[in-house]
């Protein structure tokens, strides 16, 4: 008895996990969907968004501009950022894993 009550707690997790933008992983680790960065000013062109390794990550801006939505982000992984501002300003940049947070929707 004690067993299945465990299973349809483990069942009822892992189907909150898929209706969330999150996952969990085989060490228990929790992997969201989607990763943000806060800007310092609203942008309106991101011209470069990569990892450290020069592969190149998919982001859009936020409707107004504010922060960066990152899809396919691998967690704990510095990432190199250029963007365009509303002003015209072009500014490049790093942010580390302690700067990039989880989406929660």
């Amino acid at each position: 008895m004690i067993r299945i009550a465990g299973l349809l707690v483990c069942l009822f997790f892992m189907l909150n996990a898929k209706a969330q933008n999150y996952k969990i992983d085989e060490a228990g680790e929790v992997i969201f969907n989607h990763y943000q960065i806060f800007l310092t000013e609203p942008a309106q062109n991101i011209k470069e968004l990569e990892n450290m390794e020069g592969e190149e990550i998919k982001g859009t801006l936020s409707p107004d501009g504010n922060k960066i939505i990152i899809e396919n982000y691998t967690k704990k992984e510095k990432l190199r950022v250029k963007v365009e501002y509303k002003s015209g300003r072009v500014e490049e940049f790093t942010r580390s894993p302690c700067f990039i947070d989880p989406l929660v929707m």
